[in-house]
């Protein structure tokens, strides 16, 4: 009954008899077909088309997208990847930064501490040759000997005692 309504239906706009009836009922259950003309009951029901079923573009979709058209939406479609892109790429840097920071803050603090124990192992030396300088035996010295010896120990004195 259906059948024969779209047939007058089909005749009335096309002027002519649809052919293909053979054809309609053996592929009407097809879900690539189902999915694009859902019947009222089947509306609840969705259809995925798996991918070897799906058609390949048409000739002239194919040429237009050769020949340039369509590159408005491709070309908004790229500057929101490109504006993506640049978001990652500007987070990365600021993440850099912030590393190269804490980097630098840890290499300060290393050579800070390197610098405080040079000054501790100077000033041990130091020391070391003061109490040798101390305990050096000055009997044997000439005059300007002694004299020198002794400016010595006033000068190391002072650097290591502040005294």
């Amino acid at each position: 009954m259906l059948e024969k309504e779209a047939q007058k239906m089909y005749v009335n706009r096309f002027g002519k008899p649809f052919t293909l009836v053979h054809w309609w009922k053996i592929l009407k259950e097809e879900p690539k077909w189902l999915a694009l003309f859902e019947t009222e009951k089947d509306k609840t029901k969705a259809f995925d088309i798996p991918d070897e079923q799906k058609r390949p573009p048409s000739r002239e979709s194919a040429k237009a997208e050769r020949n340039g058209k369509n590159k408005k939406a491709k070309v908004k479609d790229e500057i929101v990847n490109l504006g993506d892109t640049v978001e990652k790429l500007v987070k990365v840097q600021e993440d850099r930064k912030m590393d190269l920071g804490k980097v630098t803050e840890a290499q300060i603090e290393i050579s800070n501490a390197n610098l405080k124990a040079a000054n501790a192992e100077k000033e041990a030396k130091m020391f070391t040759v003061y109490n040798t300088l101390l305990n050096k035996d000055s009997s044997n010295m000439s005059k300007a000997q002694k004299a020198k010896h002794e400016k010595t120990i006033e000068k190391m004195q002072e650097m290591l005692l502040g005294a």
